[in-house]
């Protein structure tokens, strides 16, 4: 902090002397005079450029330090005053007292924006959706996605207040009416007062870094959302694969991503976060929780599950799909036997075929009721292949019992 201090001091007198030595030179004659003193101005605004080049690496390093827990960085910085030889920053939290089982309550008391940072494969996507499936069909959705598929955003896309936009130039467009809705319901709150009311709005911007590098205006409107957009319920979901300001396209400004954003960490990026945390315990927690957990605001929490079948047309039928890529059914297996037998009313006639193959799945880690049979037999009639299906919707690994788990599902489907 004193060479962050000493090295912006210096910028600005070397700058002050620099300026200084100008009308010095300029007022000289021609001659040995005139040339020290200009190469004495220039060693001086050297000298000046390089203290600012320092300022600005020591002023980064400082953020990245300030990312430590307040607690940590003391003990750091105790260890460099009493010249210890080792350091140590491993820090042991009771992870299962801490953990935030609702994060989508949380982010709603924190009244800030969204930043959802993972890499690919993480569940970004997944993530997304299920926090939206939680705060439900009142709010207003707007989905900023250039490399999006037919199959992608399904939950949210189906919501009747969901607008989808997937070019550039519709989104250069839309962010610049983004910007404009802010200024007009800043406008109109300041008019009304404490009796002012809007709907609440959540824009997802998927790999705003491709936005960032593509829109020359998605900088602005990510400050200008961060510093304005809550207050007139505009809110942004940023999904990132790291979470640097540059990427955001708030460069100089990391206090803007620190304090206006809850940051949720998926996969591997929250093990990650965890190791520079030096939290061994934290990063054993997440390891073992896998895609069930995550880090949000450095804190243990479990990733909303909420997300229901929807209902998706087609050119011929509506096939209804899973909005979870990796696991179809998050339910017990004993809640699913419950629901499968009050299903199925009639309890005198001998059980169907389908019926004991139900009882008997092979499956890891799902179990599948009745009524997401006809789900996945729709999507078997309309062209899914058998180990589709187990790998894209049931979630399963090809392995040892891959080769009856095929046959069980295939003579399930053709039942």
């Amino acid at each position: 902090m004193q060479l962050t201090q000493h090295t912006a001091i210096s910028t600005v007198s070397l700058g002050l002397a620099g300026c200084l030595l100008l009308p010095v030179v300029g007022l000289q004659n021609r001659g040995l005079s005139k040339l020290l003193s200009s190469v004495v101005g220039l060693g001086v605004v050297a000298v000046g450029y390089r203290s600012y080049v320092d300022n600005r690496k020591l002023t980064a390093l400082g953020e990245d330090l300030g990312l430590i827990e307040r607690k940590q960085s003391i003990a750091w910085y105790n260890s460099l005053l009493s010249r210890k030889q080792e350091l140590t920053l491993t820090q042991s939290v009771p992870v299962d007292a801490d953990v935030i089982s609702d994060v989508v309550s949380y982010w709603l008391q924190q009244d800030k924006h969204l930043l959802v940072v993972g890499g690919t494969g993480a569940g970004k996507s997944t993530f997304i959706q299920s926090f939206a499936s939680v705060l439900g069909a009142g709010w207003h959705y707007k989905l900023y996605d250039t490399d999006c598929t037919c199959d992608d955003w399904l939950y949210i896309r189906s919501l009747p207040n969901c607008q989808m936009y997937e070019s550039f130039s519709s989104i250069s467009e839309q962010m610049q009416e983004d910007l404009e809705v802010i200024e007009q319901r800043t406008v109109e709150r300041k008019q009304a007062g404490n009796k002012w009311t809007t709907d609440n709005t959540l824009i997802v911007a998927e790999e705003l870094p491709v936005l960032v590098d593509e829109i020359e205006h998605a900088g602005q409107w990510l400050s200008r959302h961060a510093k304005r957009g809550r207050r007139v319920k505009r809110f942004v979901a940023a999904v990132v694969q790291n979470d640097t300001v540059k990427n955001l396209g708030l460069e100089g400004d990391s206090k803007l991503r620190d304090s206006c954003f809850v940051r949720v960490y998926l996969g591997q990026s929250a093990v990650e976060r965890a190791q520079a945390l030096k939290n061994t315990e934290l990063e054993r927690w997440l390891v073992s929780g896998g895609k069930q957990v995550c880090l949000v605001d450095d804190k243990p929490a479990l990733r909303p599950t909420s997300v229901q079948m929807q209902t998706r047309p087609t050119a011929h039928k509506s096939v209804r799909v899973n909005a979870y890529d990796s696991q179809f059914s998050l339910s017990s297996a004993s809640e699913t036997a419950e629901n499968l037998a009050e299903s199925q009313c009639s309890a005198v006639h001998e059980p169907s075929e389908t019926t004991v193959l139900l009882e008997n799945q092979p499956l890891t880690g799902v179990y599948v009721t009745a009524e997401q049979v006809e789900a996945l037999r729709e999507l078997y009639n309309n062209g899914w292949s058998v180990p589709a299906i187990l790998e894209g919707k049931l979630g399963q690994k090809r392995g040892g019992s891959w080769a009856r788990k095929r046959e069980w599902l295939e003579r399930l489907l053709e039942s």
